[in-house]
């Protein structure tokens, strides 16, 4: 039986490639426009010193020229008798010939008592026909004028001595040049270098482009990581006037795009599944604007709209939060653990944060009561988790981290290098809480990587108001009857 051959280009690799090719393009299209100063710039550079090289390189050259008929004879009984046009134009091709013989050159120069000509002749002979052109070239026009007289004087001479007797018609007499050949191309040169600067621009764009190492789409999650990618929050370009930019952004917010809010059902699935006995995750990220607060604050709601208890402390001990007292009264001995505690059974989703920026020294002093926080709560949540800072500074994670059974780890899409990442994922090693998967936040579409809907990226920060998006400190949001609560005790 015949076996037909497996074509290698299956319909699965065909779509990688059509995928790869099309992130490559966006990539382009990126760089360019981060990078078209680049391409603009060498542009200017390269059409200006092009200008300038046509400027001082040209030299203005003058030719002297005279158009000839060449016909052959011999005598018979005293008359004349033509070659035909044919085979005077078989000789008149072997003229050009005797322009670089020494013996026409020497008596060129003995007929103008020079010792060297200031010039440069040649013929060119007119096809089919006995015609040619004898031409001088020179940098002085009355140069090329004498040289081109002094040849036409010597010429029939020494070519009579080479291809016999010959008869030369002179159709157009040489006159004395008064303008240069060769016309300033200064407009030709700058566009030159216009196109080369240009194409050189786009090179540099291409390979940037090449060297993007940034995660793009949650196959590199996996694929270049080696961790699971938990899902991806799409980006959310804000909308409308600006009462709309300073809208909550949450799942609970009407405002925001349905793609938003399945994104979290999704990744609270994969958290609820992956925990298992777990309780405590730690959220954090490579620098300090990949989302973590979005993405811990929306996690938490998502899971308590599944009927889970969930309390989010927010572990950015060095910098104050907006609103937040109170830690700062548990940690000072004004509120108990067990009141404290007993104050989180009123809410499914409590919010714990410092008002006041935590030293070095301060953060040392409260580990004790910290770690006992994390775990009585852990006796009545279902869920903990921790908005951690950044990776950045890892003795602030590490206060923190300290605490943590599992982590899920937030990397802003096209943002973040995947080298900076994997340094990240070694010094999180030290940790026992292992890497749950990553979530891609951040995440545009389209081939030049725009997105949708209402949102992301003004600024970082605790607190409500002037702060959105994604990083450290949206989505605490104004303050609710939950926060009011807190501020009771």
């Amino acid at each position: 039986m015949e076996h037909k051959k497996q074509s290698s280009h299956t319909p699965a690799a065909e779509e990688q490639i059509e995928i790869d090719l099309r992130y490559l393009l966006r990539n382009a299209l990126r760089s360019f426009t981060k990078l078209w100063w680049v391409c603009l710039l060498l542009a200017v550079v390269f059409g200006v010193g092009f200008l300038i090289y046509g400027m001082r390189s040209y030299v203005p050259m003058y030719r002297a020229q005279a158009t000839f008929t060449v016909e052959t004879y011999q005598n018979q009984d005293g008359y004349t008798f033509y070659y035909d046009n044919r085979t005077a134009a078989q000789m008149a091709r072997t003229f050009p010939y005797l322009l670089d013989s020494d013996l026409l050159m020497d008596r060129v120069k003995a007929d103008l008592g020079v010792s060297h000509l200031d010039g440069t002749p040649s013929a060119q002979v007119i096809e089919n026909s006995n015609l040619f052109t004898l031409s001088v070239v020179s940098r002085q026009p009355q140069a090329a004028h004498d040289i081109l007289q002094a040849l036409i004087r010597n010429y029939p001479a020494v070519a009579e001595y080479v291809i016999g007797r010959v008869q030369v018609n002179m159709i157009s007499a040489p006159e004395l040049p008064d303008a240069p050949y060769n016309e300033t191309a200064y407009l030709s040169h700058a566009g030159k270098g216009l196109a080369l600067g240009l194409l050189l621009g786009l090179a540099v764009v291409v390979i940037a482009a090449l060297l993007r190492n940034t995660v793009q789409k949650e196959s590199d999650v996996e694929n270049k990581l080696y961790t699971p990618c938990l899902g991806s929050v799409p980006l959310v370009i804000p909308k409308g006037n600006r009462k709309n930019r300073k809208l909550k952004l949450s799942i609970h917010n009407s405002k925001v795009g349905t793609p938003f809010k399945e994104s979290f059902r999704g990744i609270g699935l994969h958290i609820a599944a992956q925990m298992e006995d777990k309780k405590v995750l730690l959220c954090t990220s490579t620098t300090q604007d990949e989302g973590t607060t979005t993405v811990a604050l929306n996690l938490a709601y998502t899971l308590a709209d599944q009927g889970k208890r969930i309390l989010v402390l927010d572990g950015n001990f060095r910098q104050g939060a907006t609103g937040g007292t109170i830690l700062d009264r548990y940690f000072s001995g004004e509120c108990t653990l067990t009141q404290l505690l007993q104050h989180l059974e009123d809410t499914q989703v409590s919010v714990l944060r410092c008002a006041k920026a935590l030293s070095v020294r301060e953060l040392s002093h409260i580990q004790r009561e910290l770690a006992a926080l994390v775990q009585a709560a852990k006796e009545q949540m279902d869920y903990i988790i921790i908005d951690a800072p950044s990776c950045q500074d890892l003795t602030q994670v590490g206060y923190v981290a300290e605490l943590a059974e599992a982590i899920l780890y937030m990397i802003r899409y096209d943002s973040t290098k995947l080298s900076a990442v994997m340094n990240c994922f070694e010094e999180l090693g030290q940790y026992e809480a292992k890497i749950l998967g990553c979530v891609l936040t951040g995440v545009r579409t389209g081939v030049t990587g725009y997105g949708y809907g209402y949102g992301y990226g003004y600024g970082y920060g605790y607190g409500y108001g002037r702060h959105y998006g994604y990083g450290y400190g949206y989505g605490y949001g104004e303050k609710d009857d939950q926060e009011n609560q807190h501020e009771d005790l």
